[in-house]
């Protein structure tokens, strides 16, 4: 098998909506996406791509307990769905376990319904009786924040803000469901696994 000969099962971390050319990464995923499919056509090539929703380790709940503040580049109410970093995980094992049975195959991973930061702010806030805010940042003074100086990364997140504060971003769990044979976890069972003080 040309090009592919030590390759068993090549799986693609990519994005869910490659195909929305109003975020940089995701065209940046989509032209992988083609890569493969074609890479897969010409030589036999075995692959998974995994298309996964905004994970939740983007909410450090540590860091919005010890702060009071969920810093946001993106307006507190738009509304984007999310997906359990442990249940992409999940997920891959068992790609690897069984690579023959999803060759070829592209899966949407979403986890829950479109949740706001101010929505993600109340749930916390419920769960570990604090007063914390979803607080919107401008994204230029976030990347400085974070010390972001690649150009590159900086328009990606700008767009990012755009897109998210004018449309937000959601999805569909079936796919996700069926994959891992329950439900996908919720932010509240994500939010379990911390023991805050």
């Amino acid at each position: 098998m040309k090009g592919g000969e030590n390759i068993e099962q090549f799986v693609f971390i990519s994005v869910t909506h490659p195909i929305l050319t109003t975020l940089l990464q995701h065209v940046a995923k989509r032209d992988v996406e083609e890569h493969l499919i074609y890479k897969g056509m010409e030589t036999g090539l075995t692959y998974t791509i995994l298309q996964p929703m905004h994970y939740m380790h983007n909410f450090d709940p540590e860091m919005v307990k010890s702060t009071g503040e969920y810093r946001i580049f993106y307006q507190p109410d738009s509304r984007v769905s999310y997906v359990d970093p442990a249940d992409v995980a999940q997920v891959l094992k068992s790609i690897l376990i069984k690579p023959a049975k999803h060759n070829k195959a592209t899966y949407e991973l979403v986890g829950t319904e479109p949740l706001s930061p101010n929505e993600l702010v109340q749930i916390f806030n419920e769960k570990f009786d604090t007063n914390a805010t979803a607080v919107y940042v401008p994204v230029d003074e976030f990347l400085d924040q974070i010390g972001a100086t690649d150009l590159y990364f900086r328009k990606g997140f700008e767009q990012l803000a755009y897109s998210y504060s004018t449309w937000g971003l959601d999805g569909n769990s079936n796919v996700l469901s069926w994959l891992l044979g329950r439900e996908p976890g919720s932010f509240t069972e994500y939010l379990d696994r911390f023991e805050l003080k």
